[in-house]
């Protein structure tokens, strides 16, 4: 197997590539920088983006990659957050639940079926999907 090799999409350095896009120096720190969001949210449940950013460094542009990637959800979809489809206003990931469960049944129809649908994992980045966990950010929330 030959040696794969890319550019970091974020600092440009050319590194041996695993599967992902981002160096393994830009990884951890961004690992990192979500561990001291979650740590804050764990103990200021439902603050702002801009709260978030404000009382730990963090750009208000990676809150939002970690709400669009799923692993951050806001307590109010207030439009801060859109689908990407049709523009309705989300939580968190990338599509609305309409759109979402549309894609699914446009995929289904194309793709063989299988015998036994396969159990399909949720990603949880190890965190509990309650609303008392405390990951949760209230973009409606102004300083």
């Amino acid at each position: 197997m030959a040696l794969q090799y890319k550019q970091c999409k974020y600092c440009g350095t050319i590194f041996q590539s695993t599967g992902g896009n981002e160096c393994p120096r830009c990884m951890k720190d961004r690992e990192e920088k979500f561990t001291i969001i979650k740590e804050y949210l764990y103990k200021n449940q439902g603050a702002s983006v801009a709260e978030i950013s404000n009382e730990t460094g963090i750009e208000e542009k990676l809150i939002l990659h970690f709400l669009r990637d799923g692993r951050l959800e806001m307590v109010v979809a207030d439009g801060s957050l859109a689908c990407e489809k049709c523009g309705a206003p989300i939580k968190s990931g990338r599509l609305c639940r309409k759109c979402s469960e549309s894609l699914s049944r446009a995929l289904g129809s194309v793709l063989p079926k299988q015998s036994k649908p396969a159990p399909q994992k949720k990603a949880s980045y190890g965190l509990k999907s309650d609303r008392s966990d405390g990951l949760h950010v209230d973009i409606s929330k102004r300083k």
